[in-house]
């Protein structure tokens, strides 16, 4: 499972004490995975990923129950977070 080969970002509690957008340049990663906490991060500080693929800008303008594609998975926004529904 690619989650498990993934280490999770350190310090992700301190989030919250975050004032400035945070862009984030993913690479050597699969192209259809994005590590679930570089969502949380982007989502949380009005921030952006960038990959060779795509870049995902507009995470902070989700609400509830809208879903969005991205790296071709489908995620839905639930309870203010990202989850993944799209299996594959």
């Amino acid at each position: 499972d690619v989650y498990k080969r993934q280490a999770p970002v350190k310090d992700i509690e301190l989030l919250s004490t975050f004032n400035k957008p945070v862009h984030i340049i993913v690479c050597g990663t699969s192209s259809s995975f994005i590590y679930p906490d570089y969502l949380e991060i982007a989502l949380r500080t009005n921030g952006t990923i960038h990959t060779i693929e795509e870049d995902i800008i507009a995470l902070s303008k989700l609400t509830e129950g809208k879903e969005v594609l991205i790296l071709g998975i489908k995620y839905k926004m639930m309870k203010g977070k990202l989850i993944r529904i799209d299996k594959t």
